[in-house]
This record gives C-alpha cells, sequence and structure tokens, in this order.
C-alpha cells in the first residue's frame, strides 16, 4: 500500500468560528448541495464586498504585492525547445511534439501576446 512519508499529517482540522467543526463531511455537504441563493449572472462586482469569503480574506490581511514580470521570445523559446515529447499535455493542449518544431518560429508571436496579458491584466480568449 501507499505510506505515508513521516512529518506529514493525515488529518487537518477544519476550524469555523474558532471553533473546531465535528463533523466536516455535513459542511461540505450543506456548502456544495445548497440551493444559490441569488442567480449568480445577475450579481455585480458590488454585490460581493460584504461576501462571507471576501470579508474572509480581508480579515486575514495577506501582504499580497506581487506583478507578473514581462517574458522575453528567448525564454518562450527554450521552454518550447524543452518540452518532454514523451509526456502528454492533456486532450486540449496539442502535442509537446508540435510545439517544438515550430518553438523559433512561434516564440516571438507568444511572448508578444503573454506581455499584452500581462500588461493589460486580461486573458485572451
Amino acid at each position: 500500500g501507499l505510506s505515508i512519508p513521516a512529518g506529514i499529517s493525515t488529518i487537518t482540522d477544519l476550524i469555523e468560528d474558532g471553533k473546531v467543526v465535528v463533523y466536516p463531511s455535513l459542511t461540505f455537504n450543506n456548502y456544495f448541495t445548497g440551493p444559490v441563493k441569488e442567480p449568480i449572472l445577475n450579481c455585480q462586482k458590488k454585490d460581493f464586498v460584504n461576501h462571507t469569503s471576501v470579508v474572509s480574506i480581508r480579515n486575514r490581511s495577506f501582504d499580497l504585492d506581487f506583478s507578473f514580470e514581462q517574458v522575453s521570445s528567448g525564454h518562450i523559446a527554450d521552454l518550447l525547445m524543452n518540452l518532454n515529447v514523451k509526456k502528454s499535455c492533456g486532450p486540449v493542449v496539442s502535442l509537446p511534439k508540435l510545439l517544438k518544431i515550430p518553438a523559433p518560429v512561434i516564440a516571438a508571436p507568444l511572448a508578444k501576446l503573454f506581455n499584452f496579458c500581462i500588461n493589460t491584466c486580461t486573458w485572451a480568449t
């Protein structure tokens, strides 16, 4: 069978309002199977300002000051050229070999696309 490495805990308590939840499965069941109170498509950004998840994250006061750096076409080319052609990327992504062969040609356009996404805080769809 599988063994758990030393120092790895297999049990993690679920804490709610500072107390250990006795029946975490019931909590998860209620959360994931409960009816949606309001259709999400009708909500606006302001509707989530006081949402329990947002408030919980805000109260933890994480200092997450980070930014993405620009990527160079050389870096993209290196990543593409070093793809392991023996590993699958899943059913949606092209085969690594199909990305590796044209890497010198597609690296610059991909870098331009990625940098555009970084600069505009968007993702191309």
